[in-house]
């Protein structure tokens, strides 16, 4: 695959989440407005992965091939100045996500659900709201080509402090519940594309190592936030556990330097060493007067890549 279609190849992997997560919704409001049996939309989705696995395993079967040796670079070349704005954003995207998932619609619930809809109805409002708005992941790789990765990152911050914002001023309001929830959805998405590009980008040597330190951070994060979140929403309330999330994804956007965020690997210099050479006689022996080259200068540095194969 080209590198420069593989923003788009991976906005599409990933953003087919949002249309299960659409499904659930629906599934949800069956069950609440239409009567529809549990068991039944439990079923249902129990057929559904089936059918996946199946349709998986006939498509893959003949492209899997067999893998080859694994990369002989240490997991310690991750362990680079590049990488952490990566990793800190994995982490935040990992505790602000986990907390929408788990708090927003019960938040909803209590406070007495959207107008017009049965209290338990509100949650598949919020989910089908979150995985329509997401299916707009597909887009990441045209978004990031047009405004940069930089502003890709802040206005996806942005995005989800304003779902937060919403969903605590206004827990009522079905207007408002759809556009935090549609916020979300497309932060979410977004953002799941964002980090498996540019993990990939920024160590082409070790890609399948790289996506796997960001999902290491990302469930940290999805650990961490929601227990911290249950001790905040007991001790401060619901509404301040939901702003407070909002300031955190603020404070994050306003931390995104551009001088920072690297797409590239990172170059490093490797001086030549120096290179001995020695006359011969005629007689094939070398003669006394071996002289050695001189050392290599500054202008002589050598730029390899990092994740290089020396």
């Amino acid at each position: 695959m080209e590198d420069w279609s593989r923003p788009a190849a991976l906005s599409s992997v990933s953003t087919g989440t949002s249309l299960g997560i659409a499904a659930a919704g629906v599934t949800a409001l069956a069950m609440s407005l239409g009567g529809v049996s549990w068991r039944l939309c439990w079923a249902a989705f129990a057929v559904g992965g089936a059918l996946a696995l199946l349709g998986n395993w006939a498509a893959l079967k003949e492209v899997a091939g067999t893998p080859g040796a694994g990369p002989r670079q240490p997991w310690s070349v991750l362990r680079t100045a590049s990488a952490v704005p990566m990793l800190a954003l994995g982490l935040c995207y990992g505790v602000t996500s986990a907390i929408y998932i788990s708090f927003a619609a019960d938040h909803v619930a209590q406070a007495g659900g959207a107008a017009g809809l049965p209290a338990g109805a509100s949650g598949g409002l919020l989910f089908v709201c979150y995985g329509l708005f997401g299916v707009l992941g597909l887009f990441t790789g045209r978004l990031k080509r047009a405004i940069g990765l930089p502003w890709l990152l802040r206005f996806l911050m942005v995005a989800c402090a304003l779902s937060f914002g919403l969903v605590a001023a206004w827990p009522t309001a079905g207007a408002a519940l759809a556009l935090s929830a549609g916020l979300q959805g497309l932060y979410v998405m977004m953002m799941s594309a964002v980090l498996s590009f540019w993990s990939a980008r920024l160590f082409p040597g070790l890609p399948t190592r790289s996506f796997t330190a960001v999902l290491l951070a990302v469930a940290a994060g999805s650990v961490i936030g929601p227990v911290a979140a249950g001790f905040a929403s007991e001790a401060l309330g619901a509404a301040t556990l939901f702003f407070g999330t909002g300031a955190l994804a603020l404070a994050t956007a306003a931390c995104i330097r551009t001088s920072s965020i690297r797409e590239e690997p990172e170059p490093i210099a490797v001086s030549v060493p120096p290179v001995h050479s020695t006359r011969c006689g005629p007689s094939g022996s070398s003669s006394s007067g071996a002289r050695k080259a001189p050392q290599a200068s500054p202008s002589e540095t050598v730029w390899l890549n990092k994740t290089t194969t020396l």
